[in-house]
């Protein structure tokens, strides 16, 4: 399913971000990464670093989301990929990592909707 592997993208980006804000976390002084742009809050002392940090992070984690509720708009049309969506779905939540609110009760609503009609006797895989 092709919105699995946008969202496993997504999800990849957002954490190499989230890594390297740690390590500038770390690694700057508390004077040098005062900047948060999710308040449009730049300090222009800050390390340009940190600051483009803070919008990577910002613009990954929008992108993340974005494809995370993609998971769930996009149905898919065979029982292989219900299963795939649930097995990347469980793996997601396995690896501590979290979905958007309301995401769990689109899903499911999706599912109960599209299960009945793949499951019909007769209906291929």
């Amino acid at each position: 399913m092709e919105a699995i592997e946008r969202h496993k993208a997504a999800h990849a980006e957002w954490v190499l971000w989230v890594d390297r804000h740690g390590k500038l976390e770390d690694e700057l002084p508390a004077e040098r990464r005062c900047s948060d742009t999710t308040r449009d809050n730049i300090v222009e002392t800050d390390d340009t670093r940190w600051i483009e940090a803070e919008r990577q992070l910002d613009l990954t984690g929008g992108a993340e989301i974005e494809a995370a509720y993609t998971l769930i708009e996009v149905m898919p049309t065979t029982r292989l990929g219900v299963l795939a969506l649930l097995d990347h779905a469980v793996v997601h939540e396995a690896d501590r990592f979290s979905w958007p609110e309301g995401w769990h009760s689109g899903l499911l609503e999706n599912l109960s909707e599209l299960l009945p009609e793949l499951w019909q006797e007769g209906v291929a895989a």
